[in-house]
């Protein structure tokens, strides 16, 4: 059978099976020979007990082992597919996304931007190829589930021990509560992540405790309670941008009101530069953003956009609409972290 055919099919079988992994366990040495080449080349090993195959591989570069690196994380991803697609196929399991009521979008980004990648242990580099003529590298990866399982056991129990000393203190202005809140749901979010991954490995999940799941409800309801309004520091306000900032805050589950009502007022100050070049208007916008809490400043935020049309009114609308998307965002990150 020709060779190229075999390696194409080959790698086409590897695509269509890959999640994340840590550092391999041990290596075997390099194989330059061309006339030796491992069977695991060409077909994979079919799993055996607890373990699972995949094979890796990446374009060979003048630094060799740069090549061999980059075959090993596409090892990884490709028996994590693998082995998502083994477990599916077994229980049929079905995920639904978590409803998060009214969440604001934003304020969930942030907190899951935040969250580092689930690692799992139990990954073993047992052979490397290199293929000089093909100027590929390639490697054969096994993964112990039984490692990632308990490796897995451990991270949740961590993360429930950790929560067990958190709280929300019923006395602390807004901002504080919001920060204890965004701690709180960082772990719960990473714990969900761990969760999915025993799902994944048909596996029972780890249960939240009582004391953790009030903990829990306590900080979606800071969440949930936060409101905001919005105020021009001008004599002059730009109503299109309060207007559209309200709008985009709405839109992304956060709740406009009166001044007198709200949590955080957010005051704002525009300004604008209108350029006209070949026939395009183009329009640039500044606006600084103060934060506060009752009359204290929170946090102090400055974004800038530009909007470009063959439409004066359009350009203008367009940095508006940037800038509004812009700030929504950058409010939520700010009260949460700064």
């Amino acid at each position: 059978m020709d060779y190229k055919l075999l390696v194409s099919a080959c790698l086409g079988l590897l695509l269509l099976s890959g999640c994340q992994s840590t550092a391999p366990t041990k290596s075997t040495t390099v194989n330059k020979k061309q006339a030796n080449k491992p069977d695991w080349l060409y077909t994979t090993p079919l799993p055996r007990g607890e373990k699972l195959y995949a094979v890796g591989h990446s374009v060979l570069t003048h630094n060799q082992q740069d090549s061999i690196n980059a075959a090993q994380e596409s090892a990884r991803a490709e028996l994590a597919k693998l082995i998502k697609v083994v477990v599916s196929a077994e229980t049929n399991v079905q995920q639904e996304a978590n409803n998060q009521g009214d969440m604001a979008f934003y304020f969930n980004e942030a907190i899951t931007n935040t969250i580092p990648a689930i690692e799992l242990k139990g990954l073993t580099i047992d052979d490397q190829y290199i293929d000089e003529q093909l100027k590929t590298a390639y490697v054969l990866v096994s993964f112990n589930k039984a490692d990632a399982i308990a490796d897995i056991t451990r991270q949740i129990g961590d993360i429930d021990e950790n929560l067990s000393f958190q709280s929300i203190k019923a006395n602390s202005p807004a901002a504080e509560k919001l920060k204890q809140a965004g701690k709180i749901k960082s772990q719960l979010l990473k714990r969900a992540a761990l969760n999915n991954r025993l799902t994944d490995f048909q596996v029972q999940t780890q249960v939240l405790s009582t004391d953790i799941r009030n903990l829990q409800t306590q900080a979606e309801q800071v969440f949930t309670s936060i409101t905001f309004s919005i105020e021009a520091k001008t004599d002059k306000p730009d109503d299109l941008f309060a207007d559209k900032l309200a709008e985009v805050l709405t839109q992304q589950g956060l709740k406009v009101t009166q001044k007198s009502r709200s949590t955080f007022n957010v005051i704002y100050n525009l300004k604008w530069r209108e350029l006209t070049q070949s026939g395009n208007f183009y329009s640039f916008a500044v606006a600084s953003v103060k934060i506060n809490e009752q009359q204290n400043t929170v946090s102090s935020l400055v974004q800038k956009a530009k909007g470009v049309s063959s439409d004066a009114v359009l350009a203008q609308d367009k940095a508006i609409e940037k800038l509004a998307a812009q700030f929504s965002q950058a409010i939520a990150k700010a009260l949460l972290y700064k």
